[in-house]
């Protein structure tokens, strides 16, 4: 299907990305392709929830733990937010959901988006 590329090594027809972020620039679409899945996110798909980000004061109050790997676990979980493995004893914020992150990252993405970021479960609703 996306075998064939034209000579500046991208999509046959569309010059790569860039052309595609051209044509939706000629659509009056989103600047990038990444704007695009930015803006998306923010809509109600399914009618969750997660259209605004939680306040400065819900973020505070989400609980810290030092983080501990289970016993039953064979390595340390991964913060799906930096993508690094999360080390014990180091502090982090569990989601109602169960999910793991650094306070940092996890506070970051909730200042756009109360869905968890893997289980898109509302972060607000599952406490």
């Amino acid at each position: 299907m996306f075998g064939d590329e034209d000579a500046g090594g991208g999509v046959a027809g569309f010059g790569g990305f860039d052309g595609f972020d051209d044509a939706f620039r000629r659509l009056g679409a989103p600047g990038s392709i990444l704007d695009m899945l930015n803006a998306m996110q923010g809509m109600n798909w399914g009618g969750r929830g997660g259209g605004g980000g939680m306040r400065e004061n819900e973020r505070a109050a989400m609980p810290t733990e030092t983080y501990a790997r289970g016993a039953d676990e064979n390595e340390n979980e991964t913060c799906s937010v930096c993508l690094s493995q999360m080390e014990t004893g180091e502090e982090a914020k569990r989601l109602g959901c169960k999910h793991v992150y650094h306070p940092a990252c996890i506070d970051r993405w909730l200042e756009r988006s109360r869905l968890c970021p893997v289980c898109k479960r509302d972060v607000c609703a599952a406490r």
